[in-house]
């Protein structure tokens, strides 16, 4: 019986190449066809996903703390970024968000929206119901600075389906549950849910996945590490000196 390889070892041993080459060869011998790549890109955007989880509570927690609201806004790169925490008045969500107020790209805003489904239930009622009430589902998308909606003569749906760019007041509008939350939303970068442990639809959308995680990323690392950081450096300049 021949053991599994450690994995650990193996992310080590690989190269993009010699990874790009095992893929190949895993491709050949699978019966799913076209469907090998988007399986696995589902389930590694997944997992890197996860892996933000923990880092998105803890930004939303510090911004909650220091009363980082839309109106007093955490600022970071000269004022060029600010970030803020947004309550949904539906449900127990924590959302953040971040907006870049020097950016080339036209939907400058990221939306991150996280639902732990344990937090709407009490302890008795998740062992009674079990799941999917202890699902967490992530979802991340971006908005425009002003909505704007179909101008051209045709159908209209009276609905979502008929805004063209969503911005922040149409998330607010409808209680930060907006469209299908999945690749058929303009600006839709990912959902995760721990029910499956993949994000859909990127197989196509890579991309805007790997976007929203550096922007997460970047606002955790300016509003987080970097002021522990100072905050370190001014106690240790006006710490008394050691004889």
């Amino acid at each position: 019986m021949t053991s599994k390889p450690d994995l650990e070892t193996l992310a080590k041993e690989f190269d993009p190449e010699s990874l790009a080459t095992a893929l190949y060869e895993a491709y050949n011998k699978s019966s799913d066809g076209g469907y090998f790549m988007e399986k696995i890109k589902k389930r590694f955007c997944g997992k890197v996903v996860k892996d933000h989880i923990p880092m998105m509570k803890e930004l939303h927690t510090f911004l909650v703390d220091n009363r980082h609201t839309v109106k007093n806004p955490y600022v970071y790169g000269d004022i060029d970024v600010g970030v803020w925490y947004e309550r949904s008045p539906t449900t127990t969500m924590d959302i953040v968000v971040v907006e870049s107020y020097c950016s080339c790209a036209n939907d400058n805003t990221h939306i991150f929206m996280l639902r732990d489904y344990s937090k709407d239930f009490t302890p008795e009622e998740l062992t009674r119901f079990g799941r999917p009430y202890q699902d967490v589902k992530f979802l991340a998308v971006t908005a425009w600075p002003r909505q704007k909606k179909k101008k051209k003569l045709g159908h209209k749906w009276g609905d979502y389906r008929d805004v063209v760019e969503p911005s922040i007041q149409t998330y607010r509008k409808c209680q930060f549950n907006f469209g299908c939350q999945d690749g058929r939303d303009v600006g839709y970068s990912f959902k995760y849910e721990s029910t499956t442990g993949m994000v859909e639809d990127a197989h196509w959308n890579e991309p805007r996945v790997m976007w929203a995680l550096r922007t997460l990323r970047d606002a955790h690392f300016n509003a987080i590490e970097l002021e522990e950081e100072m905050r370190l450096n001014r106690e240790a300049q006006h710490s008394p000196l050691e004889v």
